[in-house]
């Protein structure tokens, strides 16, 4: 309950401020499983979209908040038999992120996230659901197209933590658009 209450005040904390500069985001997003992740579903994964927020607390540094959602699915045989797995993963994270360039046109930017992932594993019949903790570190940039307006683009390594005997890895590219309220 302590925990809930801080992510409140820290989502209260970020969505003040009138005169505070701000950007709000919405991501298509492509993800490709790694390492134990691969070794349940090869398949890359073209079902993906995310949120953010993020506020400008320093010069070329911001915190923020981002959700997203990815779906992993493939139909895998064993023996005689074919089973259709999925996995669903909802990372739920905080992040920071330190920027280089030109505000006003193109700016690169590397992040870390870290929060928790909750994530289903199912296949066949049976289901597993664990909440892991986890880490995304991420680099890319923004192209302001607009006064309000830009392009996001990068590549994010998603790291969830061991939970319930799973761990789960993988790389997404997100591309999308990014509100700035200055």
């Amino acid at each position: 309950m302590k925990k809930l209450a801080v992510l409140v005040i820290l989502v209260l904390a970020l969505s003040v401020g009138a005169y505070a500069q701000m950007f709000a985001g919405a991501t298509y997003q492509v993800s490709f499983p790694f390492k134990e992740t691969k070794d349940f579903i090869s398949k890359t994964s073209w079902s993906g979209f995310g949120l953010e927020i993020r506020k400008v607390v320093a010069e070329n540094f911001t915190l923020g908040i981002e959700m997203d959602w990815v779906k992993f699915s493939d139909d895998v045989t064993i023996g005689p038999t074919t089973e259709r797995r999925t996995i669903n993963s909802y990372p739920a994270l905080l992040t920071a992120y330190y920027y280089v360039g030109n505000k006003e046109g193109f700016m690169s930017y590397i992040g870390l996230g870290a929060g928790i992932y909750y994530i289903r594993n199912k296949w066949g019949n049976l289901v597993n659901d664990n909440i892991h903790l986890g880490l995304a570190p991420e680099l890319g940039f923004i192209y302001r197209i607009k006064p309000h307006l830009g392009l996001l683009a990068s590549v994010k390594h998603n790291h969830a933590f061991e939970a319930g005997g799973w761990t789960h890895i993988y790389w997404t590219v997100k591309v999308g658009v990014l509100w700035r309220n200055d």
